[in-house]
């Protein structure tokens, strides 16, 4: 298994490092396809308070993500809490992997019913006068198809509400998403 540490504005001395490299490496433990574990620590200044340390594990096993992030005063508390959480999505996971190998139920997936689309604004004063909202993170990540019920697996797993992915049966791109009342909705865009 790969171990990646990075850091933003903070630095981790040799002994923070040792500690954090040696709680990642018990992960295969709990599932042995992990290819890559990612750990970002980040310092975060509240309104009110000391500062927050700021910890993302990133995960890939089998082409799955698993994701956590959790914060705290103390570094050392906010690594074994995110470590508790992508444990209990490592379970998560195993546990629907044996329950899709033994041939149990899928998740169901819902189609939306009443999602609503979105229709460009033909006001152009309204929408001149709009505030504007730059983009300030572009993010990139490979795309492989993957049927409905294993987004909804993988969505999880993240702890998203949202997810993009290509449709297996079909090639399409869709975006996966948790309505409120629990069930799950694709949008399809339709290009024109």
């Amino acid at each position: 298994m790969q171990i990646t540490l990075k850091s933003k504005n903070r630095k981790l001395n040799p002994a923070e490092d040792e500690a954090i490299r040696k709680k990642l490496a018990r992960l295969p433990r709990f599932l042995d396809q992990i290819s890559e574990a990612e750990l970002i620590v980040g310092t975060e200044q509240p309104h009110r308070g000391p500062d927050q340390q700021v910890v993302q594990i990133t995960v890939r096993a089998n082409g799955t993500l698993l994701r956590a992030e959790e914060r705290d005063v103390e570094l050392q508390t906010a690594v074994d809490a995110a470590l508790d959480k992508v444990e209990r999505r490592i379970e998560r996971y195993k546990g629907r992997y044996e329950r899709k190998r033994k041939g149990a139920v899928r998740l169901a997936t819902v189609m939306p019913d009443d999602a609503a689309t979105a229709t460009p604004d033909d006001d152009e004063e309204e929408a001149a006068a709009a505030p504007v909202h730059p983009v300030v993170r572009t993010k990139r990540f490979p795309v492989p198809p993957m049927t409905q019920d294993d987004a909804v697996e993988q969505m999880e797993l993240l702890g998203h509400s949202f997810f993009i992915f290509r449709d297996a049966d079909s090639t399409n791109l869709g975006v996966l998403y948790r309505r409120q009342n629990g069930t799950y909705g694709v949008l399809e865009p339709e290009l024109t």
